[in-house]
């Protein structure tokens, strides 16, 4: 275990009220898990919200993440990131958070005005970049590469996770479960916008799933997505 942030580890509390502006965190291929501009290993019960981000540049290898590069239960709101590139060699990348949870009882728990947006770069009239952009290799996704919490609880209310957007961002794996928002959901996603984005799986296993906005949804019948 790694843990490399501004932050290597917090055990619960509140993470609030934080601007992030032209942050670098790379690592070598050894020590590179639990890597993030922020936050390395968020455990506990706690609250993450008000966090805007530009200009990140953060390299590792299993759990990486732009703010988190693990986070269990928290109730997370308002997070805007912006011109920011993220690359793991490894599992669970995202430009937000690598991992969210990994229990049930994170249904109790919800994320939501996530906003990640960038400038497409296009050549000759086809999206093949950006300045925003997460490439990694199973389990990616703009907001996470796996998920058992954000958007949604289950019996929650349908204003849960209201304006998450992620909007002219490149998504890249290279194996299972890509997705714009997320590579793997397991609990109900509601109101997500992912626009002008390209997602790609440059993947030759036999199973990748791929989604636009979520690679693989455990909960997906019902979901209010757009």
């Amino acid at each position: 275990m790694s843990e490399i942030g501004i932050i290597t580890r917090q055990n619960g509390g509140a993470i609030e009220d934080v601007t992030l502006e032209d942050i670098t965190v790379k690592t070598v291929a050894a020590k590179g898990n639990y890597v993030a501009g922020l936050v390395g290993y968020y455990y506990g019960v706690g609250s993450m919200k008000n966090i805007t981000a530009t200009d990140l540049e953060v390299n590792g290898v299993n759990y990486v993440g732009g703010i988190a590069g693990y986070i269990y239960m928290s109730n997370i709101d308002n997070v805007n990131i912006t011109k920011s590139n993220v690359k793991a060699t490894g599992s669970y990348s995202a430009l937000f958070a690598g991992r969210i949870s990994d229990t049930a009882n994170a249904q109790n728990y919800k994320l939501s005005n996530i906003s990640i947006t960038g400038t497409p770069i296009y050549t000759d009239g086809v999206m093949t970049g950006s300045d925003t952009s997460i490439v990694g290799v199973g389990e990616v996704g703009a907001i996470s590469g796996r998920s058992y919490e954000a958007d949604s609880y289950k019996g929650g209310s349908q204003d849960a996770g209201a304006g998450n957007l992620v909007d002219g961002v490149y998504i890249s794996g290279t194996s299972n479960y890509v997705g714009g928002a997320y590579g793997y959901h397991y609990n109900h996603a509601y109101k997500i916008n992912v626009t002008n984005s390209l997602i790609e799986a440059l993947s030759t296993v036999s199973r990748t799933y791929v989604g636009g906005i979520v690679g693989y949804d455990v909960y997906g019948g019902g979901n209010l997505i757009s």
